[in-house]
């Protein structure tokens, strides 16, 4: 979710899988993009089997680069 300065929500998105998705690391980057790090035990976001992700969300609009 991102909020505006006022408190308006900007936008909203939502990110998974019908398993088991854990973030392990979230940051962000100089531009305020958002980058979130994790494991999926089954397919995350364009992955074909388990594993690790890596995303990056820009901050502006919550689509994924």
């Amino acid at each position: 979710i991102k909020f505006n300065p006022s408190g308006g929500q900007v936008w909203l998105k939502m990110y998974g899988t019908n398993g088991a998705d854990t973030i392990t690391g979230l940051t962000t980057d100089k531009l305020g993009s958002i980058i979130v790090t994790g494991t999926s035990t089954s397919g995350f976001y364009g992955m074909n089997a388990s594993g690790n992700f890596v995303m990056k969300i820009d901050s502006n609009t919550g689509v994924v680069k």
